[in-house]
């Protein structure tokens, strides 16, 4: 039976009233000055691992700056276990020493990595491909010099500054004409002068210069500007203001005119009286049969099956050394991932140079949209790829050259040692990058027949090959991620 309420109860009902209203009075005026942060879109750009890396993460401004500096860190941490040019960097110590103690997890992850995908691509993969690399990089003239099995006679004919029949017959005997392009002659009367300009640069990059060299920025600019110029071009300084740059064929003079830099073939004004010859002779100046005889030797110390590794040590054996080229770069974007997604990220991005991998998609729903330029026109673009969460890179032989000529690529067959030109770019999608910056390089140096039958044989990889004739290759499933 409902009766009336007794007066306690009535009370009571007050009382719970009030504090109900005050409840939400407090929840109103707390949702007013303590809102959330709006999430904002965060980027940041470093230099790192020979690249440029940007990090895009969508959150708060604060949450997002912590977890792009964690990623940042990662990337660093990375770097210290696979460098091949820090000193103090691990992988740089095993090239140096032969062997490592207690190897970080980073650097034993991957170098197990790297010999997992050296056996699934039957050795178009492998780190240890270094004294084939090694053969192909320009040589300052002391060390070009030493290619030749030379004798104590000729070294006295560099001594006595004499040219001899015999020092022809060593030329001709290497397929190597006799001339400027082979020889630099410089004398203490020599004279300097423009006979070419190339091209300018601003004012602004003679701050990246010293006394003794010419500095990263430069050398970059030098590189985008005139593939002729070799990337690893000896430097040597000049008095005053001027530079002189050799790319073990041409001289490039580099000269302040006040408001611009001149960048220039240099003119010699030689005087016979006391010059010095200098033999410049790189390896893919050699004949066909000197060079397959330096590769050949160079192959007695290849081979990611030799790399002995464990938690307790790594051994490389003798004459043996690694490159990080195909897979740091890849596994740190893929390392730096983890570390967004464990700082709360579920929207973010990291290109390293072209090394890309995702989270998730945009906070409004739609796709990240990665495009992929024509190699020989870079205005162009062949299509547009959609990813959500996972990761694209892409390899090209295209960009860098070994040689002035620009007709030796960077990438080069561990298997044959020399450069690969079946293909013009490959660009693999894979769940990490870890996966796509192996398979593209492993993929580009197979060729489009095999490297596009590897690509459909793994499970969540697609691809893209443009071979030598610019024929567009791709895989089966690749149209689920084009635009």
């Amino acid at each position: 039976m409902t009766g009336s309420p007794t007066k306690k109860n009535r009370k009571n009902d007050l009382i719970f009233a009030f504090l109900g209203g005050l409840l939400v009075t407090l929840i109103i005026l707390g949702s007013f000055f303590f809102q959330n942060e709006p999430i904002e879109r965060v980027e940041r750009t470093r230099f790192m691992m020979g690249t440029v890396v940007t990090i895009t993460v969508y959150d708060t401004l604060k949450d997002a700056e912590m977890a792009i500096e964690a990623a940042f860190d990662r990337i660093d941490e990375v770097s210290m276990a696979a460098s091949t040019y820090d000193p103090n960097a691990e992988a740089y110590i095993l090239n140096e020493k032969g062997s490592i103690s207690t190897p970080s997890d980073d650097l034993l992850e991957i170098i197990d990595l790297s010999k997992e995908y050296c056996d699934l691509t039957n050795g178009s993969f492998d780190v240890t491909i270094e004294p084939l690399l090694d053969l192909w990089r320009f040589n300052p003239w002391e060390d070009a010099f030493r290619i030749f099995d030379v004798d104590g006679a000729f070294s006295e004919e560099l001594d006595n500054n004499t040219i001899s029949s015999g020092l022809s017959s060593i030329f001709a005997g290497n397929d190597y004409p006799l001339s400027k392009n082979a020889l630099i002659l410089k004398g203490s009367d020599m004279t300097w002068g423009i006979e070419e300009c190339l091209f300018t640069l601003p004012v602004t990059l003679r701050e990246s210069m010293d006394n003794t060299q010419v500095g990263a920025g430069i050398r970059s600019v030098f590189t985008e500007n005139h593939q002729t110029l070799s990337k690893e071009a000896e430097i040597s300084s000049l008095e005053g203001v001027r530079w002189n740059l050799t790319d073990g064929r041409k001289n490039y003079l580099i000269e302040d005119a006040g408001d611009h830099l001149i960048v220039a073939v240099e003119k010699f004004g030689l005087s016979f009286f006391e010059n010095r010859l200098n033999v410049t002779v790189q390896f893919w100046d050699l004949d066909r049969t000197r060079q397959e005889e330096n590769i050949s030797a160079a192959r007695n110390f290849v081979g990611c099956d030799r790399i002995n590794s464990s938690a307790d040590n790594i051994n490389l054996e003798d004459g043996m050394s690694i490159t990080m080229g195909g897979i740091a770069k890849g596994y740190a974007v893929s390392e730096a991932i983890k570390v967004l997604r464990e700082k709360g990220i579920e929207h973010g991005l990291i290109n390293a140079g072209g090394d890309i991998e995702t989270i998730g998609e945009k906070p409004d729903g739609t796709a990240w949209n990665i495009a992929l330029e024509n190699p020989r026109d870079r205005s162009v673009r062949i299509t547009r790829f959609k990813l959500e969460g996972n990761a694209v890179c892409t390899s090209g032989n295209y960009i860098r050259y070994f040689d002035p000529e620009a007709k030796v690529g960077h990438i080069m067959d561990p298997r044959t040692g020399y450069s690969v030109s079946h293909c013009i770019s490959v660009t693999i999608i894979a769940n990490n990058c870890t996966t796509a910056d192996v398979l593209a390089t492993s993929v580009f140096v197979m060729g489009p027949g095999p490297g596009m039958e590897l690509i459909n044989e793994l499970d969540d990889v697609e691809g893209l090959i443009i071979d030598a004739n610019r024929t567009i290759h791709r895989s089966f499933g690749l149209g689920a991620y084009e635009l």
